[in-house]
């Protein structure tokens, strides 16, 4: 606070009259009076600002609190959704090898299928090659023996007609 009854004398001890010193004196305190209220009512106080202090640390506290909550409920959704995504994949190739192994069975069998009726085909056209070997050799062996009764009837003739001329 203000002494304004030692600063007066001050003033007075330097040479300034008396009602003039406590004139200034009073009108220092009450400058000094309405600067302290201008500055209180603008002015945070120290228990106010340790008050403001513990709140905004309250404040933060909860906040931290809920960031953790909230990042822990992010995790837990994102392990849920890792797992189905595994599950989904994990079915997935399931299924792919599922498809795959019936689409190799189903070209197994068609290509069975193909090899029996290229067997059975070869089988017909070796029955056939047969068959026209058969005929080839039927048709020689009765050539030969047109042939040769041909030239036995052409020799006859000639012996008969060398016969008629000698």
């Amino acid at each position: 606070m203000f002494d304004t009854l030692a600063f007066s004398t001050r003033l007075i001890d330097a040479g300034v009259s008396e009602q003039e010193a406590r004139a200034i004196a009073v009108e220092l305190a009450a400058a000094m009076h309405k600067a302290d209220s201008i500055y209180n009512s603008e002015l945070a106080s120290k228990a106010e600002l340790a008050r403001a202090t513990d709140q905004q640390s309250n404040y933060l506290e909860q906040l931290k609190s809920e960031m953790r909550s909230e990042q822990d409920a992010k995790r837990a959704n994102l392990e849920k959704l890792r797992t189905e995504l595994r599950y989904e994949i994990d079915k997935l190739t399931g299924s792919q090898k599922l498809d795959l192994n019936l689409e190799r069975g189903r070209t197994r069998d068609e290509i069975a299928k193909q090899n029996d009726r290229i067997m059975s085909i070869d089988g017909r056209l070796d029955r056939e090659v047969n068959l026209i070997r058969t005929q080839i050799e039927a048709s020689k062996n009765d050539m030969l023996r047109y042939s040769v009764a041909t030239l036995a009837s052409l020799g006859a003739v000639t012996l008969g007609a060398i016969r008629l001329m000698l």
